[in-house]
């Protein structure tokens, strides 16, 4: 796993977004429950906030909710209801997938910064965070994505990103929390 201060130079959006996922934690537990988490309790993200469960039957995400930035940069006018596949496409699938089952299986936190291809000052940030569904089972991703470009130019924005940082549920402790308040 990534070390914990990787996410030391993400935007104070992403670290407002894991410190509200990490709150919905019931104590000792290392993924809150979708029920707990609350998107309202920071409205600022919610064009950027997006909801993902897998679907076994699929073998695949299907798109839960997705804010209004979301689905502007992906061109869709709306992403709810459709599958994972669809979206990221299917050359990308494989790989998008293979991360984002980690994120439920492990469970971790992965947190990707892109630095603008043209050397501009675009750049985007993904984050996604595992939730657990009513039963305990984990099988949802919420996210943020901070985008300054639309995505669907996957040769300047590839929707399987390199700098990617992935981070055990398990060590996002007190102290990481507490260095997220910078």
């Amino acid at each position: 796993m990534t070390d914990v201060n990787a996410i030391a130079k993400a935007s104070v959006e992403v670290r407002d977004m894991i410190a509200a996922w990490a709150m919905a934690r019931a104590d000792g537990a290392p993924v809150p429950f979708k029920r707990d988490f609350d998107p309202i309790a920071i409205p600022r993200l919610l064009p950027h906030i997006w909801i993902y469960r897998f679907d076994p039957e699929l073998d695949d995400f299907v798109c839960r909710l997705a804010g209004e930035r979301i689905n502007l940069a992906w061109g869709a006018v709306s992403l709810r209801g459709q599958r994972f596949r669809d979206i990221v496409g299917v050359k990308n699938h494989a790989s998008a997938l293979r991360r984002w089952l980690d994120v439920i299986q492990t469970p971790l936190v992965q947190y990707g910064m892109q630095e603008d291809p043209l050397g501009g000052t675009n750049h985007a940030e993904r984050l996604v965070l595992p939730m657990a569904s009513e039963g305990g089972t984990v099988d949802y991703t919420i996210g943020l994505s901070l985008y300054e470009r639309r995505q669907t130019d996957h040769k300047l924005t590839p929707p399987v990103w390199d700098n990617v940082h992935r981070i055990a549920c398990a060590e996002l402790d007190a102290d990481f929390l507490a260095r997220l308040k910078r």
